[in-house]
Parts: structure tokens; C-alpha cells; sequence
């Protein structure tokens, strides 16, 4: 995770986080895992295009490693809008 995105997780200290896992050059699974460890009450939402690249179901393994919930792109923004409410509610 980058440096400058942690400091800010840390500083704000926000209710819930959505974060996409296929970033170029970046491991947002280990991200995920780091955040979970820093602050277990946090809402995660793992968000992937991709999904799925060969037998790696990435958005699996996401929810394997602390994130609260998935979303795959191509869904609608209010369905993320309705889940990001009902965690938020939990």
C-alpha cells in the first residue's frame, strides 16, 4: 500500500474503505491484511474488474484475507451505494 494512502487511513481514521485489488505495482491483499491488523472495526470493500485471471479468483481470496465484501465492476453504483449503507449499519 502506498506510503502516502496508509498515513491517511491512519490520520482519518475512516468508518469504511473501498479499495480496488488490481492496481499495477501495487498489493492491495496485503494492503487489506495490513489494514484489518491496524484496525479490526473498519468496513472493507474489495472492488475488482478483473475478478478472476486463471484459477486466481481474486476477489476471493480478498475476503480470505479481511475484507468485509466484494464488488465486481460492471455492477451498478447504487448496489455499492446499498452495500456500503447496510455494513456501515452492522
Amino acid at each position: 500500500m502506498a506510503l502516502a494512502a496508509f498515513q491517511l487511513f491512519r490520520e482519518q481514521r475512516p468508518a469504511a474503505l473501498l479499495t480496488d485489488i488490481m492496481m499495477p505495482e501495487q498489493d492491495r491483499i496485503g494492503a487489506i491484511m495490513e489494514m484489518r491488523r491496524e484496525r479490526s472495526e473498519v468496513k472493507i470493500i474489495a472492488i475488482s474488474g478483473a475478478g478472476r485471471v486463471g484459477k486466481t479468483d481474486f476477489l476471493t481470496i480478498a475476503r480470505k484475507r479481511g475484507a468485509d465484501a466484494t464488488f465486481e465492476k460492471g455492477r451498478s453504483a447504487n448496489e455499492l451505494v446499498v452495500m456500503l449503507k447496510a455494513m456501515l449499519r452492522r
